[in-house]
């Protein structure tokens, strides 16, 4: 296994793997394009082999979303809008189960409806 993850990172993320025992999110999601690696990876966790996982960006997903979860108060729930893609609703289901948590579907084109009544409870009177 040592030596296919050392074939998948560049030099200077082996080389940080080494010397710190840390990657960053984005060569972790690099490595995981690799099938072979993602099915071990899968395994070891206890998520199904075959799950894909979804198109994650660096700006928005990597350093955005996941790294406030990751690094914000810990939540029960993982929010995901009711026109994702089945490869996405399929892969946070699964992480959801193996880590306790409840996957919450919302409806897209009712968010800023939503926002506006929020924003009046908070701030009654105002318009």
């Amino acid at each position: 296994m040592m030596t296919l993850l050392k074939e998948a990172l560049s030099k200077a993320d082996h080389d940080k793997l080494m010397s710190s025992k840390s990657l960053s999110v984005s060569s972790i999601n690099r490595m995981l394009q690799q099938l072979e690696i993602r099915e071990m990876m899968w395994e070891r966790i206890g998520l199904p082999k075959d799950l894909e996982i979804p198109n994650l960006t660096d700006d928005y997903h990597l350093y955005g979303n996941l790294s406030e979860v990751v690094h914000g108060p810990q939540g029960s729930f993982v929010y995901l809008s009711n026109d994702a893609s089945e490869v996405e609703t399929r892969f946070w289901q699964a992480v959801c189960d193996k880590f306790g948590k409840t996957l919450d579907m919302f409806d897209r084109k009712k968010v800023a409806s939503g926002k506006k009544v929020l924003n009046a409870k908070r701030h009654p009177g105002k318009k």
